[in-house]
């Protein structure tokens, strides 16, 4: 089905390239590229024609809130879902529709960055991605907590849920992604509902494990400073709550998502950790 009804002849990666997309809604043709190892050039040029067919749309907004520009992603169409049913066999995934992410698609792309990293490093069998997921309905929570001798409740809701398994143990990781426009104040409030959350067996009751973290990251490193104090004068060194910048999550090398990138709360803020000691 894709030999019949998109370029001819079509490229070998191709229905990887939908399922891509399937899984992770909007995608930048570097994006593309990096995970499925091709070439850039040849990425753009065949997703532009797919959007000449009908199959894709481009979706381009002019800047983010910084005025840097945004690369230019794709989404899957309603006859590109179509498509994606009929040639693979599996449920028709659900039609995206851009204008309800236009606003959020730097926010958006860099979950999807993060996601890709995690199975590129599946792929070299540095880890195994058992789970990915940004649907609030199957990763958001709620805690509960005594302020001023009354109960308060306290959304949780992360960006995205990633359950991964490294040397034979499996743990949670909820990951933040914050774009520097949450108030610290309302993060560290967040980061006392995580730690209450955990007491109360949240990330059991809610994923089935008991070993979690919430990885923050963040645009910058004034940031990254801001945020690791609040969560350390909320939990302590409790190591829940793992920070990086965006800048170092990088798909052209997956293994630095591993490497001496992170700070913990309630420790030395200069000191960088692997995300998972050896």
């Amino acid at each position: 089905m894709f030999q019949d009804s998109l370029l001819h002849p079509r490229p070998a990666w191709l229905p990887a390239a939908f399922g891509v997309l399937v899984r992770h809604r909007f995608v930048t043709a570097a994006q593309l590229a990096a995970r499925l190892h091709i070439d850039l050039v040849e990425a753009v040029v065949t997703l532009d024609a797919l959007v000449e067919e009908g199959l894709l749309q481009a979706v381009s907004p002019s800047s983010n809130l910084r005025g840097d520009p945004v690369p230019r992603a794709y989404l899957l169409t309603r006859s590109g879902c179509d498509l994606y049913a009929t040639a693979t066999g599996d449920d028709r995934p659900p039609t995206v529709d851009p204008r309800r992410s236009l606003a959020i698609l730097e926010h958006e792309l860099g979950i999807v960055t993060f996601a890709l990293v995690l199975e590129l490093l599946t792929q070299q069998g540095q880890l195994q991605l058992h789970r990915f997921e940004t649907a609030r309905t199957k990763i958001a929570d709620v805690a509960h907590v005594a302020e001023s001798g009354r109960p308060r409740r306290i959304p949780l809701v992360a960006d995205a849920l990633a359950v991964v398994e490294v040397q034979g143990e499996v743990r949670a990781l909820l990951i933040e992604n914050d774009r520097g426009t949450v108030p610290v104040e309302r993060m560290a409030m967040k980061y006392l509902g995580y730690i209450h959350w955990h007491r109360a067996s949240g990330p059991l009751r809610r994923f089935g494990l008991k070993n979690f973290r919430v990885l923050t990251i963040t645009p910058n490193a004034k940031r990254l400073e801001r945020l690791r104090e609040a969560a350390t004068e909320t939990a302590g060194s409790s190591r829940f709550f793992w920070f990086a910048e965006a800048g170092e999550i990088r798909l052209e090398d997956p293994k630095r998502l591993l490497g001496l990138i992170w700070s913990v709360a309630g420790h030395d803020g200069a000191l960088r950790l692997p995300l998972f000691p050896s």
